[in-house]
């Protein structure tokens, strides 16, 4: 009897996400290089009307593409680094999933008598 490594099938799953996330970044990355040649070929005024990009983001990418190189100008997340998390108590918690069981068409703005 041969065994099945457990493994496999999560690791191609991987490989392929990774493989469409770096299309999709080459695609971004390709199109901001296209807009920066333009740019330098038949300046600003061309740019913003065909691209609607200002001066400052080419500037940016520029300053990205010197200092990092062309990794430099994928998009990165803009969420925060620390999120808030909420604090709320085991017991009200559990009082709201009785009242909804309880009172099935009710919203999350009830009026107290």
């Amino acid at each position: 009897m041969q065994q099945k490594n457990r493994w496999y099938g999560k690791e191609i799953i991987t490989a392929f996400k990774t493989l469409r996330v770096l299309e999709k970044e080459t695609k971004e990355i390709g199109k901001k290089i296209f807009i920066l040649e333009l740019y330098e070929r038949c300046g600003l005024e061309y740019v913003k009307k065909r691209f609607k990009v200002g001066r400052s983001v080419l500037y940016l990418w520029k300053k990205k593409l010197r200092k990092e190189g062309i990794i430099g100008l994928r998009n990165k997340s803009r969420a925060p680094i620390n999120k808030r998390k909420r604090k709320i108590k085991e017991e009200v918690k559990e009082y709201i999933r009785q009242y909804r069981t309880k009172h099935i068409g009710v919203s999350k703005e009830v009026k107290y008598l």
